[in-house]
């Protein structure tokens, strides 16, 4: 099972922290394909209402960090990204320092 997280206020505008899916049986191979999927399954894994506003469609990811398998998706390698079955991804807001 691939498991997906989201950190900081992503979480909090979402409503979920987290889920957990079957990518090979939802054809789950690429950042793309699962972006497509959380978009189109948005009610079935329970993301607020008009949660998909703060959430992009279309890579590369401008207002968002990702990681995969704890290992940051620099915005240029994005779309080359491929993910396996047992990967974790994560989505959080960029990081500020002060």
């Amino acid at each position: 099972m691939m498991k997906v997280l989201f950190f900081a206020k992503l979480r909090e505008q979402l409503g979920i922290g987290h889920f957990q899916i079957d990518a090979k049986a939802n054809q789950i191979t690429s950042l793309a394909t699962l972006l497509s999927y959380m978009h189109e399954s948005a009610d079935a894994l329970g993301f607020a209402p008009n949660a998909l506003q703060v959430l992009p469609r279309n890579l590369p990811l401008k207002t968002l960090l990702v990681s995969v398998n704890q290992n940051i998706v620099e915005a240029g390698q994005q779309q080359q990204q491929l993910l396996r079955e047992t990967d974790e991804i994560a989505f959080f807001p960029p990081v500020t320092g002060g």
